[in-house]
């Protein structure tokens, strides 16, 4: 990974700075850093809206099929049948792994979507740019939602009911080593069951799983989908491997004559409460680049041109997406008449979990803290502790004695002032200090001057030269308001951008019914138990759930990937009186 890591900054420095790369520069990465590709699991193919579609996804070697160490970030999406983007997410892969789901709400129309994963480096796969699953998807509460019979639909996809579930209820062992065990194989509702994985050969397939209970429907398709191809389409654009984190790149443009802005400072912020702030210098083509390595939750961005007005450029992101969609092949969605009782009892039973969502709604799992760039470093002053004066003007005159605010060719300017090195630093007077309110640059001090200070909670000062990204400055100012709400007040002077954050990853609700206030909540469930992001490391691991009010056929799959490239799908049934 050195190696990597060392040929990744030389192209970063010597070329375009972007996440697209030529073909050449692709050549000399791709002789040292291996093809990767994605692999998809998800709790079920066939879902009614109101439902929840829960996928894993893993990172691998496109030739070994062993755990790819490449990517940090991955992509998710959901296309419908006219390959128009419905839902996309972002994702931080740990340990080869993410994992996510899609909610369907009631505005999405009947019919046949695909569920494709890809991350930067595949995308440049001539073959697997991106894996790809088909989802049907019902929803009964349309206009557009049609039943037929099926002599009317021999050219659809025909959903229609099936009472035998024979075929379907035969357990699936395609790894011997791991085992799935129930202490019965029926029970009642509301029961608690322990489901236990025996693992007998942990040298062989300890590595990464999703664990999944659900019931089996009695509804099947009369096609099956042939999987379109997956190949990549734009055979001119390359793309960087995400090796540390999130690229963000794009291009400056003279809003005047659409001409490239080239070698001026960019920043990019993202307020809140522990600010991610990033630098960048454009090249000669006004390309930028930006590698989110730190952890953000909002998804409005400020990226601003330093000494730029804000007016005079435009910004312009490099896209995400892949290119290869016209290849992607659907089949229409036919419902036959057969499956309207069940259509109705399963939409009525949806309609109730979700009225009582907020009770049993999922954790988020918090994602670790980012630290400030400038560390502990540096003074803080805590306002509340002074004096409080109306303006920064006043504060820094009567309060902070590390940084002053002088007037220069009718401008106002911040300086910094190293009491320890003041000889030192003299020499470096002329340089500015970086400005910060709520890690937003603040580029023309004017704009902030007389900004009230009974709305800045803190003030931190790191006197002395400071260089972070392309810029030498004298000095850091970083000031933090009560409710990190600071916005400019020249709003001409920044581009909003929103940039989707990555999913957090969540501990699924499962309830408790030795505690007796959820006795008289209805519990229609379908979805007993999804597990993922699962490491098998011992010998035997154990699950506890709850099965619901509703009865039938439930199915148990663990599926997932080896560290030695071994994918198992193993599975059993059980059922519910």
């Amino acid at each position: 990974m050195k190696k990597i890591s060392i040929l990744l900054a030389f192209i970063c420095t010597v070329s375009t700075l972007q996440s697209q790369i030529t073909q050449s520069e692709y050549r000399s990465l791709a002789s040292t850093i291996p093809n990767e590709k994605t692999e998809l699991s998800v709790n079920s193919t066939i879902l009614l809206s109101g439902e929840y579609l829960y996928y894993q996804v893993y990172t691998l070697n496109l030739k070994t099929n062993v755990y790819s160490e490449i990517s940090k970030v991955l992509y998710v999406e959901m296309l419908n049948a006219n390959k128009e983007q419905v839902f996309k997410q972002k994702l931080k892969v740990s340990d080869n792994v993410a994992s996510g789901e899609f909610f369907f709400p009631a505005g999405l129309e009947s019919g046949h979507y695909k569920l494709i994963a890809y991350t930067n480096w595949t995308k440049n796969n001539s073959k697997e740019s991106y894996d790809q699953i088909d989802v049907f998807i019902v929803n009964p509460f349309t206009k557009e939602t049609q039943f037929r019979s099926v002599s009317d639909s021999t050219k659809l996809n025909t959903l229609s009911y099936s009472d035998s579930l024979s075929v379907q209820k035969k357990s699936n062992q395609t790894n011997s080593n791991l085992k799935l065990a129930l202490k019965n194989n029926v029970f009642k509702t509301r029961e608690a069951i322990t489901l236990a994985i025996s693992n007998s050969n942990l040298q062989e397939t300890v590595g990464q799983y999703s664990v999944s209970v659900r019931k089996v429907d009695p509804v099947s398709l009369s096609k099956e989908v042939i999987k379109s191809a997956a190949n990549r389409a734009d055979i001119n654009t390359y793309y960087l491997p995400e090796l540390r984190g999130e690229i963000i790149s794009g291009t400056i443009l003279n809003t005047l004559d659409n001409s490239p802005l080239s070698n001026k400072t960019v920043s990019l912020s993202f307020p809140e409460q522990n600010f991610v702030l990033k630098t960048a210098q454009t090249n000669n083509l006004g390309k930028f680049y930006f590698n989110l390595d730190k952890n953000y939750n909002t998804e409005t961005a400020i990226i601003q041109v330093v000494d730029v007005k804000g007016d005079s450029y435009s910004v312009n992101l490099d896209k995400q997406e892949v290119s290869a969609y016209g290849e992607l092949n659907f089949v229409p969605l036919a419902l036959d008449e057969t499956i309207k009782e069940w259509l109705e009892r399963r939409s009525i039973e949806t309609q109730i979990e979700n009225s009582y969502f907020e009770i049993k709604a999922d954790s988020i799992i918090a994602t670790s803290e980012n630290q400030v760039f400038f560390g502990n470093t540096g003074i803080t002053y805590k306002l509340d502790n002074y004096t409080r004066f109306p303006t920064l003007r006043q504060t820094f005159t009567e309060v902070v004695a590390e940084a002053y605010i002088s007037k220069e060719n009718d401008s106002v300017q911040f300086h910094t002032l190293d009491l320890i090195n003041l000889e030192f630093n003299r020499n470096f007077s002329y340089l500015k200090p970086l400005v910060l309110i709520d890690g937003i640059y603040i580029t023309n001090n004017e704009d902030i001057i007389d900004y009230s200070a009974n709305r800045i909670e803190s003030i931190t000062v790191i006197p002395g030269t400071y260089l972070y990204g392309p810029q030498l400055h004298n000095g850091v100012i970083s000031m933090l308001t009560i409710n990190r709400d600071f916005t400019l007040p020249n709003a001409t002077e920044v581009n909003s951008l929103e940039i989707n954050s990555p999913v957090s990853n969540k501990i699924y609700y499962q309830p408790d019914y030795t505690n007796d206030r959820m006795k008289n909540i209805p519990d229609y469930r379908t979805q007993l138990l999804w597990q993922p992001n699962t490491e098998l490391t011992k010998s035997n691991t154990e699950f506890e759930f709850y099965t619901s009010d509703t009865k039938g056929t439930f199915k148990v799959t663990l599926e997932g990937y080896s560290k030695n490239g071994m994918y198992t799908s193993n599975s059993l049934y059980f059922e519910v009186e």
